[in-house]
């Protein structure tokens, strides 16, 4: 009988997963090194371990770059229009808090959204600034967080002034985008700086049919970007730009040598390079053909009967037609949906009670983009046969194009912050069951992931309405990071 040390659990479970007959409609961009994105696979399609090398001579060093690294950024930096790129290989989490901690220190005021990814929690513990929270707005027949509008930013500086730095979060994680040319003449009237987690637009700017990319568009002082994940680079591969003015150079370097590995991957440093050559030569092409191919299929979807799709703010910039979020209201649901489509051999990249996510990359053909039409309308037509063709009421979910109807939170409705995320991680802390939280003050984040937002930050008093709201994930079986398994326990200040 063969040791369980003979086993390789991870690598194994890669291998299967790998000869299923799947569409990937999940990051990372390069889909398996498919189609525009052959290039990695063919790099990468040799012995990897005879590349993945340490700061030999010749090879440079991440942490102190002056050769081929130091070239590679500039580089990047000339492609994305920023004063200085840095490569970062623990992804964009590591830009965000970079950037974080070379803006802010402890007590410093910081305006952020409340639907962050917990990457910025992460830079708050770091700093420990405090968040003051911009309005939350979220689409109604999703329940999915629109992003930020003009004068949000000025709303929260008359609530409590002197902020020293703004953060936005652009675009979302299902593609939509704010008016960052608005924000930032915002920022700087306020005399703060703009930080942008731009972690879902590293392609923007890369094409006519595509947004912007923030450092174009206003006043912004620095943004991180995940080459990984709209772009062809392999996993945890990701800019972070500086703008022209608004942060320490140096502040941002230490910051980064603390947050990133002593031992950067090549091969990951390798496929940044790699990616910018491809995105800078092929990305207008690439791009564009996919963008006209996405919102095709996006008109395809939006005729199904029963099938909406998430429009894009109509106070912001559009939305990315690569992103293709299907609402299904909430008697379909669409964690249905995505088992559906899952068990026919598409994958898509999240999905909750009431939407799901396929987000397309340079990898994507346009017969991958059939599939997923062709799994949709199947589903489509079996709610209906079965009666349910649309919500709790039986009326289908609104078409795209309609007036969105959107429901505002305003921050004092917000549980309450009795302490900062940094006071409370390093507080006296104990377990308590979930269902006895209420009341408490949270010791750890709960983030259900994806999508990374969290839905209880440290410092705040879990409310009944938390609570609710966590019994829901569990029972639907929701993947969270933080608690105990299966959310059975909740860490809580003693």
């Amino acid at each position: 009988m063969p040791s369980a040390q003979e086993k390789a659990p991870i690598f194994e479970a890669l291998l299967a997963h790998a000869q299923l007959d799947r569409t990937r409609f999940f990051v990372p961009g390069h889909k398996g090194g498919r189609g525009e994105a052959g290039f990695v696979g063919a790099a990468f399609g040799h012995d990897l371990a005879a590349i993945d090398l340490t700061e030999l001579r010749g090879l440079d060093d991440l942490h102190a770059p002056g050769g081929v690294i130091a070239e590679a950024e500039e580089l990047a930096a000339a492609a994305f229009g920023a004063a200085r790129t840095h490569f970062l290989v623990n992804g964009s989490t590591a830009g965000v808090l970079a950037m974080i901690i070379a803006a802010v220190g402890p007590g410093d005021v910081v305006y952020v959204p409340r639907a962050m990814h917990r990457s910025l929690l992460g830079g708050l513990i770091l700093s420990g600034a405090r968040p003051v929270y911009l309005e939350a707005r979220v689409d109604e027949p999703s329940g999915l967080p629109l992003p930020p509008e003009p004068g949000d930013l000025s709303r929260a500086a008359r609530r409590v002034p002197g902020g020293r730095a703004a953060v936005v979060v652009d675009p979302t994680y299902h593609g939509l985008c704010s008016d960052l040319t608005a924000i930032g003449r915002e920022a700087e009237v306020l005399g703060c700086r703009l930080l942008v987690d731009e972690a879902h637009g590293a392609h923007f700017g890369f094409s006519d049919r595509l947004p912007g990319r923030a450092l174009s568009l206003g006043k912004v002082a620095a943004s991180a970007q995940s080459l990984h994940k709209m772009g062809p680079s392999l996993t945890q591969g990701s800019l972070l730009h500086l703008g022209r003015g608004g942060l320490d150079p140096d502040r941002v370097r230490v910051a980064l040598s603390i947050v990133q590995t002593s031992s950067p991957s090549y091969p990951l440093l390798a496929s940044l390079d790699l990616a910018r050559r491809f995105m800078v030569t092929a990305g207008n092409q690439v791009y564009g053909r996919l963008a006209d191919l996405c919102r095709q299929t996006g008109e395809r979807i939006a005729a199904l009967a029963g099938a909406r799709l998430l429009a894009a703010s109509p106070l912001g910039r559009g939305s990315d037609p690569l992103k293709l979020t299907v609402v299904t209201g909430p008697a379909g649901g669409g964690l249905d949906l995505a088992h559906r489509l899952e068990a026919e051999g598409v994958e898509g990249e999240l999905a909750d009670e009431r939407s799901a996510l396929f987000v397309a990359g340079p990898g994507t053909s346009g017969a991958d983009l059939d599939r997923l039409v062709e799994g949709l309308r199947r589903y489509f037509m079996d709610r209906r046969g079965g009666g349910g063709a649309g919500d709790a009421t039986g009326r289908p979910p609104a078409p795209d194009g309609e007036a969105r109807t959107a429901r505002a939170t305003d921050p004092a409705d917000f549980p309450e912050q009795a302490a900062t995320p940094r006071e409370a991680f390093f507080a006296q802390a104990g377990r308590v069951a979930l269902e006895e939280s209420a009341g408490r003050i949270a010791a750890e984040a709960i983030v259900p992931a994806p999508p990374g937002v969290p839905v209880v930050v440290p410092g705040e008093v879990i409310d009944r309405r938390v609570v609710e709201t966590l019994l829901r994930l569990r029972q639907t079986g929701r993947h969270c990071q933080g608690g105990g398994p299966g959310l059975s326990w909740i860490r809580v200040l003693t």
